[in-house]
């Protein structure tokens, strides 16, 4: 299986994170799911903190990492 590339998110979010979090998954529920689905991976704090998009924590997700996973459990099983 070759690994399709597709688009991302840059899921911004004022969660607290600190050093170490990097790569930690980002979990969401939706309706009445018995489980949780992975959202996002975290990414990036920024220098200075703020209530805006230039503040703001970042984590990656979306369909990039939708594709990864895929590819991940297919090839390792």
């Amino acid at each position: 299986m070759e690994l399709q590339f597709t688009s991302g998110y840059v899921l911004g979010h004022f969660m607290d994170t600190s050093g170490g979090h990097s790569g930690g998954p980002y979990g969401g529920w939706w309706g009445e799911e018995p489980w949780p689905r992975l959202i996002g991976t975290d990414s990036t704090s920024p220098q200075r903190p703020g209530n805006d998009t230039k503040g703001d924590n970042e984590a990656g997700g979306g369909l990039a990492l939708s594709a990864l996973i895929s590819y991940d459990r297919q090839r390792y099983p």
